[in-house]
């Protein structure tokens, strides 16, 4: 499946990261607020130069700072 198209959440968001603006996203669980975060994201490593010696470091995104620093000791 995959996403096929933005919500208008997503596409507001979207639109506003690439834009190099602050933003703030608050809705609902399931309406897609980690996608306003990631796609511009995304969009803006893929512009990036190559890094030496191949791909670049993982990335972890997590709901909170709590999450992120217990599965970052993992």
């Amino acid at each position: 499946a995959g996403v096929l198209s933005l919500n208008p959440l997503q596409r507001v968001a979207t639109d506003a990261a690439l834009r190099g603006d602050d933003f703030i996203v608050h809705a609902e669980t399931g309406s897609g607020k980690t996608l306003c975060y990631a796609l511009p994201l995304l969009a803006m490593l893929e512009q990036q130069p190559p890094i030496a010696g191949g791909a670049p470091p993982p990335l972890q995104l997590t709901r909170s700072r709590a999450r992120a620093s217990s599965s970052s000791a993992a």
